[in-house]
């Protein structure tokens, strides 16, 4: 049985500690940047480049 996107995600947060880790690191990241950036984007400058890198 094939799981769907959701259920491999959490499948993979449990189960494998260094998915789990690199999964927190991106959302972490994710959120800084779209708190730099702003609700309409106009905060995008080099500092929010270098985060995306």
């Amino acid at each position: 049985m094939l799981l769907s996107d959701h259920e491999l995600l959490s499948h993979l947060k449990r189960f494998n500690p260094r998915f789990q880790s690199l999964f927190e690191k991106h959302h972490q990241l994710d959120k800084q940047i779209t708190e730099l950036e702003g609700p309409n984007g106009a905060g995008y400058n080099d500092n929010v480049i270098k985060l995306k890198k």
